[in-house]
Order: structure tokens, then C-alpha cells, then sequence
């Protein structure tokens, strides 16, 4: 796969927020955050001597369904597309991967989006808890947009679903930062963004949305190489959603493999 990390590596921070970064409230990144030659200077390759688990894919809104999907099929909700990235960085890249299919959204059997960071919460850190070798963890969502937004691109000939990394920095939108939102892994979780982010650009181009910069946290404090991605948005097909998976799996691999 390409490589354009180079190029950014010299980037001021104004410049880089505003190539790779979507942020509705600027003041909550702090420019020494965006460091590009730290950021793109971190080696996030796993430890593959370890044995075990190396990345633990979840879902803290796992009922997340697409603008096709068909009524109460798992495989057509964010729980599907995690099987599908867990079975290709698996079989074809050699990376174990543990599943957590619990939809947490659901955990009092009716919708509660309200409540589902702190259950999946909850639920995640007993996983690390019991599997020690897991070095990665990404949270796979899809995005909630505009009935008259579709967010799809082509690529290798095929309609597919955009995808868009967000980064929580446990600040209000002045730029304070929030006592109960600490995240001391809030820079590692960066890294890894914008390491992926770039390895999408360079190989799928426009696939890539530019990374969403919140005011929360989304529970990345967990681990430094957290992650929370979306795959498109309830207006994708669940064709689009599925055709976005294999190149989101290779640019992951792209950075966590040496």
C-alpha cells in the first residue's frame, strides 16, 4: 500500500487541522496536539509474539442499521460488519481478533443510546481485563446524517460507504478540559487516527472523511490505540457498508503490522 506520511510530517498545526481534521468546535484540540512529527512518528505495530487477542472490535450502539436493512438480521447492522473486518484481518492478515456482538444500546431490551458508553464501558474493560494481549480496540459505528446525505465513493468500481474516524478530547467547546472526560491516552488515540486516516487517503482517496474532532471521550481512554470509526451512515445499503470493509481492514493493517 502507498504511504503519504512523509509529506505531512513538516505540517504546522493550523495547516494540519485543516487538511485532516473536522472540527466544529476548534478550541477543544490544542496545537501541541497536533504535532505532526510525534502523531506520525509513533510506531503502533502490535507485538505478534505475545500470542492471544491483538485487537477487540465492539459496538456500543450495535443496533446501527443501514437504509436496506432488513428487519432484526444482525448481518445488516454494525454487529455484521464487525464479523466481516474480524474474518479479513483474521484470515488475511493474520491479526486475532476478539468480537463482542453485544449490542449495548440494547442492554434493557428497548433502544438507550443514552446509557450505552457506560455498558459498553463496562463490558470492554472486563474483555481487557480477562484477554491482557489486546493492544487495539475500535469501536465500529455508522454515522447518522441528513436523509439527503449519501456518503459513498467508488472504489475498484464498486459503490462504497465513506468512512470517518473521531477523536474525543475531553474538553468543552471553549477549550476546557472536562475533570470526568480525562483521557491520558487522548494523544495515542490521535496517532492512531490519523496513521489510518492517512494510509486511506494515500491507497482510497475520498473513501476517507476527514477525522471528526468531538468534545467527549467515547470511552478511548481505555487504551492508547483506541479507536471509534464510522462506516458510512443509515443512508448507505448495506452493499455499500460491506464494500467498505476490506479496504478499511488493509489500512489498519497498513499501520499495525510491520
Amino acid at each position: 500500500m502507498a504511504d503519504i506520511k512523509s509529506s505531512y510530517i513538516g505540517m504546522d498545526a493550523d495547516t494540519l487541522l485543516s487538511y485532516c481534521y473536522n472540527a466544529t468546535y476548534p478550541k477543544c484540540v490544542k496545537k501541541d496536539e497536533l504535532d505532526a512529527e510525534n502523531l506520525l512518528g509513533k510506531d503502533l505495530s502490535l507485538d505478534m509474539d505475545t500470542g492471544g487477542y491483538k485487537v477487540l472490535i465492539y459496538h456500543t450502539h450495535g443496533s446501527e442499521a443501514f437504509a436496506d436493512s432488513r428487519p432484526g438480521e444482525v448481518d445488516d447492522t454494525v454487529i455484521g460488519l464487525g464479523n466481516r473486518l474480524a474474518e479479513i484481518l483474521t484470515d488475511t492478515y493474520g491479526i486475532p481478533v476478539y468480537h463482542d456482538t453485544t449490542a449495548y444500546d440494547m442492554m434493557t431490551g428497548v433502544l438507550d443510546r443514552n446509557a450505552s458508553y457506560d455498558y459498553s464501558r463496562e463490558g470492554v474493560s472486563q474483555i481487557l481485563k480477562d484477554n491482557p494481549e489486546i493492544e487495539v480496540i475500535i469501536d465500529l459505528h455508522r454515522d447518522g446524517v441528513p436523509d439527503d446525505t449519501h456518503l459513498v465513493t467508488d472504489v475498484d468500481g464498486k459503490p462504497t460507504a465513506q468512512i470517518m474516524l473521531l477523536n474525543g478530547m475531553c474538553r468543552d467547546e471553549e477549550g476546557n478540559d472536562v475533570d470526568y472526560w480525562s483521557n491520558d491516552n487522548k494523544v495515542d488515540n490521535m496517532a492512531f487516527a490519523l496513521q489510518t486516516y492517512l494510509a486511506g487517503r494515500a491507497n482510497y482517496g475520498d473513501m476517507m472523511r476527514k477525522i471528526y474532532i468531538s468534545t467527549s471521550r467515547y470511552n478511548m481512554d481505555l487504551m492508547p490505540h483506541a479507536m471509534l470509526a464510522e462506516i458510512g451512515a443509515q443512508t448507505n445499503t448495506v452493499e455499500e457498508e460491506y464494500n467498505a470493509i476490506e479496504p478499511f481492514a488493509a489500512m489498519l493493517a497498513k499501520v499495525l503490522l510491520k
